[in-house]
């Protein structure tokens, strides 16, 4: 009886650890939505590549529709963790990780960095709203009309050291800026 409990159980782990699979797209009747998201000392940023917004330290997402989240640091590593909605994932400068995730009713939940890197990680923390459809539409259209857009000034100041007390909203990102941030990070520090 002992070594069917443990056969049991090991293959119960291996099915769930399969089916819980972070990388495995979650099936849907629509596309997944492309959040962009890098970590930073000591906020997050989250690009809409599709939308052309992007938020530090605040994710916005429509319940019902799965979200495909690629990452990366723009520093050192990172642990994106929003323990209502997905597991924690590692990020690493330079490379790229992926999370999906879906929201089944709407809300407010938390999200943080869960990787000790330097004395604001203890502030890496974010919100996620989980909105319904039209609901998340209009949030991106406010977004768009704030005529904040993320400009030069703005991409330095991202590097900069800091925790914003309040999420930051973009009305446009250049494109392909998370490249642009996996490419300033492989380059060698001087």
């Amino acid at each position: 009886p002992p070594i069917g409990i443990v056969f049991g159980l090991s293959f119960l782990r291996w099915r769930y650890t399969h089916t819980l699979d972070p990388y495995r797209p979650i099936a849907s009747n629509q596309p997944a939505l492309e959040v962009q998201a890098v970590g930073l000392d000591w906020k997050w940023l989250f690009i809409y590549p599709d939308q052309r917004i992007a938020a530090i330290n605040h994710m916005a997402i429509p319940v019902g529709r799965s979200v495909h989240i690629s990452l990366t640091s723009g520093t050192v590593m990172q642990s994106l963790l929003i323990p209502q909605l997905a597991g924690q994932i590692y990020a690493m400068a330079g490379m790229t990780t992926q999370l999906n995730l879906a929201a089944s009713r709407a809300g407010a939940y938390r999200g943080a960095n869960t990787q000790f890197n330097g004395t604001g990680f203890q502030s890496e923390k974010f919100n996620v709203t989980a909105l319904l459809p039209a609901d998340y539409d209009r949030w991106v259209a406010r977004v768009r009309a704030s005529s904040h857009p993320f400009d030069g000034a703005a991409y330095a100041e991202l590097f900069r050291k800091s925790s914003p007390p309040h999420p930051i909203i973009f009305s446009s990102v250049p494109q392909r800026l998370f490249q642009k941030i996996l490419v300033k990070s492989r380059e060698p520090k001087s």
